[in-house]
C-alpha cells in the first residue's frame, strides 16, 4: 500500500470523524490542496553513519533567496506529512521539512523511541544550515511524539534553532511517559510501542524500572537552562501529557537561559490526546467554545515574530489561556476561556483532611480518629474508567459503578453553598501502612453531581517503593506508617452549588497503570502476587490531606473569545488528520501482514 493512499485515508477518516467541518469547509479546504512548492528528498546522513530520510519543500517562488525553516521529525511516516507543506509552505511561505527518525520507515538504523532525538537533530539543523535557500533561522512543530522530539534537541544544542511549537508532548520520558510515580502507565506504553511496531523496546524498559542513565538523556529536568529557544504550547486537561506540557512550558518560562525567560506561551483546553477538535470529552459534552481555537493563530504570530521578524504585536498578547471547566448541567457555572500573564495564577493552596465518616474538610482532624484499611488484591484491580488515556477510554467518566467496590475507601465533602474554583496543581498527601514490602496507593478527584454521577477530574498514583526516589527503591516495612506525595496533576474547574468534591482512595487503576503485585520484586520479574491489607490514616498524628489550588479571586471568565476564524479552521483540519496518520498505519501495518499470511 504506498504513500497516496495513506494520505488519503487520513483525509478521509477525518471527515468521517471530525462533526465541525461542513460541506462548505470541505470544499474550501479541498481547494488550499493545490501544491505551491517544490519537493525533493535527501538522506542526512548522521554523525555514526546513518542516513535519515528527509523530506524538503521549497516554496516555487523563493527564486535566489533564502527563507526560514520548519523542521518536522516524526516516527510516523514523513510521507502523511505533505498537507503541513500546504500550510507553511504554500500558505505561509515557509520552507518545510519533514524527516523520518532514526529506524522509522523510510530512514535507515534501528529505532530508538528518542534516544537519539537530540544528536540526530543536532545533526539535521547543522545539515540544513549549509543550504543556500536556509537563512539561518529554523523553527520546530508537532505534537505528540513529535513535540516529544522538540524538547530533547535542546539537550545537543543545535545553532539556528529559533522558535518552537509543541503540543501535548512531555519534556521528561521517564516520569511522565513511563513510570508516573514510579507506576508503570501499562495502557499507554505497550499500546504505543506495539502500534508502532518497536514493542523491543519494552525489556529494556522494564530492566530499567528505576532512573537509570538510560534516561538522562530523555528528560529536561534540571536541564532547562540548557533551552535557548522560545516555544509555543498546547496543553489538554484531559491528555496524557498534561502536566508534562504545562512544566515543559514552565521550565522553558521561568528557568531556561536568560536570554529565553519570560518569551514563552500556553493553551490549555478541556481535551483529550489531540482531541481539541470535539466538545464531546469522555461522558461530557462542553459548549461549543471548547473547540475556539485560540492556538493556531497564536502559533501563526510566534513563527512570524521570531523566523520573519515581524513586529506583529505578539507580546501584546496573553501569556497563558486555559479553559475554566465546570459541569455539563444547564445553568452551571464554568466552561469559559481565561488569561493570564502567569501560571500558575495566584491562589490559596488549601489543605483538605480526611476525616471520620469518610468526610473531606478543612478542619483538621483529632487524635481519636480510627484509620480506614482495605485488601487489595492484584489479580482483582479496579478497573479504569476514564482518565489522562490513550489506547482505552479517556478524559471524564463517571465512577460511582467502582465506588461501591470494597478496595475502594470514599471520601466527600459537604454539599458546595457556593462555587468552589480549583485552578492549578493538586497534590494528595496520605499516611499509610501495609502488610506487604511494596504496594501502590491511587486518588482519583471527582465531582459528585446531584443527580448521583461522580465525574473524574483528575487522579494519580504512587508505587510505595517510590516514595522517597526513583533511583533507589525503598521497601516497605509491614505496618509501618509512612507518608506518601500523589501528584494529581493540574486542572481548573468550578465545583457549583449543590454539588459536592469526593475522593476515592484505592491500591489499583488497570490497565492504565499495572497492577501492582505486592511483592517488592522489580516490575515483571516474579509473577507471586500477595493481597495486601492497606490502611490509610487520618489523625492528628497522621494528618492525611489533599492540597487543592483554590482560586478566591471569582469565578468569572476575564475575556470573551470569538468563533474560529477559516484560518484556524486550517489548522484544526490539518491537525486532525495529523492524529489520524498513526491510526492509518496501524491499520495499513495490518492490512500487509494479512496479506502476507495469505
Amino acid at each position: 500500500m504506498n504513500k497516496k493512499i495513506i494520505l488519503t485515508i487520513s483525509i478521509c477518516l477525518f471527515f468521517i470523524w471530525n462533526p465541525i467541518v461542513t460541506n462548505a469547509q470541505k470544499n474550501s479546504l479541498t481547494n488550499n490542496f493545490t501544491p505551491n512548492y517544490n519537493k525533493s528528498t535527501v538522506m542526512i546522513e548522521m554523525r555514526d553513519g546513518v542516513n535519515l530520510a528527509t523530506d524538503i519543500y521549497l516554496p516555487d517562488f523563493i527564486g535566489e533567496g533564502s527563507r526560514a525553516v520548519i523542521l518536522i521529525r516524526t516516527p510516523y511516516n514523513k510521507d502523511g506529512l505533505s498537507i503541513f507543506a500546504t500550510i507553511f509552505t504554500s500558505l505561509r511561505g515557509y520552507i518545510t521539512i519533514s524527516q523520518d527518525m532514526r529506524g522509522r520507515f523510510a530512514s535507515e538504523g534501528t529505532d530508538m523511541v528518542f534516544q537519539n532525538a537530540s544528536t540526530d537533530a543536532f545533526d539535521t539543523i547543522q545539515w540544513i544550515l549549509t543550504q543556500s535557500w536556509c537563512n539561518g533561522k529554523i523553527g520546530t512543530y508537532g505534537a505528540s511524539a513529535l513535540g516529544i522530539n522538540q524538547f530533547f534537541m535542546h539537550l545537543a544544542n543545535p545553532p539556528g534553532l529559533t522558535a518552537q511549537a509543541i503540543q501535548i508532548a512531555s519534556p521528561d520520558f521517564y516520569r511522565d511517559v513511563l513510570y508516573p510515580g514510579g507506576a508503570f502507565r501499562l495502557a499507554l506504553v505497550e499500546g504505543w510501542l506495539s502500534s508502532i511496531g518497536s514493542s523491543f523496546w519494552l525489556p529494556l524498559i522494564y530492566e530499567n524500572e528505576n532512573f537509570t542513565h538510560l534516561w538522562n538523556n530523555v528528560t529536561l529536568v534540571n536541564k532547562y537552562d540548557q533551552v535557548n529557544t522560545p516555544g509555543v504550547f498546547q496543553a489538554g486537561w484531559f491528555d496524557v501529557f498534561s502536566q508534562g506540557t504545562i512544566d515543559g512550558f514552565m521550565g522553558y518560562q521561568y528557568n531556561s537561559s536568560e536570554s529565553t525567560k519570560g518569551k514563552s506561551f500556553l493553551v490549555i483546553g478541556p481535551w483529550g490526546h489531540g482531541t481539541y477538535f470535539d466538545r464531546t470529552q469522555g461522558e461530557i459534552t462542553f459548549p461549543s467554545n471548547a473547540i475556539d481555537d485560540l492556538y493556531s493563530p497564536l502559533m501563526y504570530d510566534f513563527f512570524e515574530y521570531y523566523l520573519k521578524e515581524q513586529q506583529n504585536g505578539l507580546y501584546s498578547q496573553s501569556t497563558v489561556r486555559y479553559y475554566c471547566m465546570g459541569p455539563d448541567s444547564a445553568g452551571s457555572l464554568g466552561n469559559f476561556w481565561r488569561s493570564s500573564s502567569n501560571w500558575p495564577i495566584p491562589v490559596n493552596y488549601t489543605k483538605f483532611y480526611l476525616r471520620d465518616g469518610g468526610l473531606i474538610s478543612k478542619d483538621l482532624p483529632d487524635g481519636n480518629e480510627e484509620a480506614d484499611n482495605f485488601y487489595y488484591d492484584p489479580n482483582n484491580p479496579v478497573p479504569t474508567i476514564g482518565g489522562g488515556n490513550l489506547n482505552i477510554a479517556f478524559g471524564p467518566h463517571d465512577q460511582t459503578s467502582l465506588e461501591s467496590r470494597e478496595d475502594v475507601i470514599i471520601f466527600s465533602s459537604d454539599t458546595i453553598i457556593e462555587p468552589l474554583e480549583i485552578t492549578g496543581e493538586m497534590k494528595a498527601h496520605l499516611w499509610v501502612s501495609s502488610n506487604c514490602s511494596d504496594t501502590d496507593f491511587t486518588v482519583k478527584i471527582t465531582d459528585l453531581y446531584p443527580d448521583g454521577r461522580s465525574m473524574l477530574i483528575q487522579d494519580g498514583i504512587v508505587r510505595a517503593k517510590y516514595r522517597s526516589n526513583n533511583t533507589s527503591p525503598e521497601l516497605l516495612t509491614p505496618g509501618e506508617i509512612v507518608e506518601v506525595e500523589i501528584n494529581l496533576w493540574s486542572t481548573s474547574y468550578i465545583f457549583n452549588e449543590g454539588h459536592k468534591i469526593r475522593i476515592a482512595i484505592s491500591s489499583s487503576n488497570y490497565p492504565r497503570f499495572n497492577a501492582n503485585p505486592n511483592n517488592g520484586a522489580p516490575i515483571f520479574t516474579n509473577n507471586q502476587t500477595y493481597i495486601a491489607n492497606n490502611t490509610i490514616y487520618h489523625n492528628s498524628s497522621h494528618p492525611s490531606h489533599i492540597i487543592f489550588p483554590i482560586n478566591s479571586n471569582g469565578t468569572y471568565p476575564e475575556e470573551t473569545t470569538t468563533p474560529s476564524s477559516p484560518a484556524s479552521m486550517k489548522s484544526i483540519f490539518i491537525l486532525s488528520v495529523f492524529f489520524l496518520i498513526p491510526i492509518c498505519h496501524s491499520i495499513i501495518r495490518k492490512y500487509n501482514q494479512k496479506k502476507k499470511n495469505y
